[in-house]
């Protein structure tokens, strides 16, 4: 009976954490909303998201709730957690020390990290990037909070994937804009030296 009521009020969390991270439609709030909703619903001490570029196999540290200073460190598929988690295309990975963790990077290296869970953000197949959550050593995720995080994560790729095409629109309307400003310029200054060699 505990049990199915811990799984109603984790769905209840699951369906409330959705509604809040689709009600924005910026890019950086979208993110900052998904790190501390995921966060919040894992119970865990901080977060981060990485931003996947599959162009250049990399991967950006976007946002860190606790680790301000790692923001826009990078990481090659293969290094590191998220690197490996993209690299061999796994559902979640679980370190419960991850200052013992073998092969880590310069990013993994910073000591606030304990146990760590990280689950890829997908969408229509593609890796969007990577989500994790992390907590002080002595934490233990489990397969059950991987699944949880992972149900998160697939509303989080939808929402952020939402809010990705509106900033590329935003930029592209913005660029668009620019040159027709450029042109329209240089058309006046081309009408204006005509009509001075006239006069």
């Amino acid at each position: 009976m505990m049990n199915t009521r811990n799984r109603t009020e984790e769905l209840e969390a699951l369906r409330l954490t959705s509604l809040a991270i689709t009600a924005s439609v910026d890019r950086d709030e979208v993110l900052q909303i998904i790190v501390q909703k995921a966060v919040e619903l894992l119970g865990a001490r901080a977060g981060g998201i990485y931003e996947y570029d599959a162009n250049r196999q990399e991967l950006t540290l976007m946002v860190d709730r606790e680790r301000s200073q790692l923001v826009g460190s990078s990481l090659k598929t293969g290094e590191g957690l998220a690197g490996m988690l993209v690299a061999q295309g796994m559902p979640y990975l679980i370190v419960d020390d991850y200052p013992a963790l073998e092969g880590r990077t310069a990013v993994d290296a910073e000591p606030e990290f304990g146990a760590v869970m990280e689950v890829p953000l997908r969408w229509m197949g593609h890796i969007l990037g990577v989500i994790y959550v992390d907590d002080r050593t002595g934490r233990h995720f489990t397969s059950d909070d991987a699944q949880l995080l992972g149900l998160f994560a697939d509303h989080a790729a939808i929402a952020y994937a939402n809010a990705r095409h509106v900033d590329q629109l935003r930029k592209a309307k913005a660029a668009a804009s620019l040159v027709a400003n450029v042109t329209t310029g240089r058309q006046s200054s081309g009408y204006a030296g005509i009509c001075g060699e006239r006069n």
